[in-house]
């Protein structure tokens, strides 16, 4: 539910964007959108299949290669953050759609990875400190009294 809700709002802000009418508020199509996209838990349940955690996300992570890409058009010249879709699709086939890179599915892949690098970083620190107490230890021991 929440990857569909975030694509909505996603497509609606772009529709905003481009609304020229000053009487219509920012936000009240992405509220609507939202409101449209979203189901009881209990429908959304039915609606899954197969839900499973993201397995090897940091090894994908590491695969990616972000790029700036310069549009340059006859009426303006843009840079657009991403990924390039041929990059993308031998590490994600699933990311793309139409051949272009659905950078709403990269987002819970970016979170795994996070979150798994997170693990790391606290067991490399478990480590340290137990390091640095034996380094201490032996300081203190081999110490020379004054």
């Amino acid at each position: 539910m929440y990857a569909v809700v975030a694509l909505a709002i996603a497509a609606t802000s772009n529709a905003n964007a481009q609304n020229t009418n000053p009487n219509t508020p920012k936000n009240t199509k992405a509220q609507l959108a939202l409101a449209k996209t979203s189901t009881s838990p209990t429908a959304e349940r039915r609606q899954r299949s197969e839900v499973r955690p993201l397995e090897g996300a940091l090894s994908k992570v590491m695969q990616l290669n972000g790029v700036s890409i310069h549009l340059n058009n006859a009426t303006f010249s843009n840079v657009n953050l991403g990924f390039m879709p041929h990059n993308v699709k031998a590490v994600l086939p699933e990311a793309i759609h139409n051949g272009n890179v659905e950078h709403a599915s990269v987002v819970p892949v970016l979170v795994e990875a996070m979150k798994e690098q997170q693990r790391q970083i606290e067991t490399q620190q478990l480590v340290i400190d137990r390091l640095q107490r034996q380094v201490n230890a032996l300081m203190n021991a081999t110490a020379k009294p004054k």
